[in-house]
């Protein structure tokens, strides 16, 4: 009851393809797994946090001029 060369062969292709693709199967797994843990350790804003964000702006006041942009050092510069 022995098995012939090209049934043995044939079986010894079909076992190798499989592992071949369980291999690729993981390779890709881990991967994916990797990029998974990176994206939970990145602590992205959640959600509920965007209710603490101030919608409006602080109204802009305009600050006087200072009197040393307009001194002797500034003067020299633009010449």
């Amino acid at each position: 009851m022995g098995r012939s060369g090209a049934a043995l062969n044939a079986g010894l292709d079909s076992a190798r393809w499989l592992i071949e693709h369980l291999l690729q199967a993981e390779g890709t797994d881990r991967a994916m797994r990797s990029v998974s843990h990176q994206m939970h350790a990145a602590k992205f804003p959640v959600h509920r946090d965007l209710g603490r964000v101030r919608l409006r702006a602080p109204a802009l006041r305009s600050r006087p001029t200072s009197s040393s942009a307009n001194g002797p050092a500034c003067s020299a510069t633009r010449r």
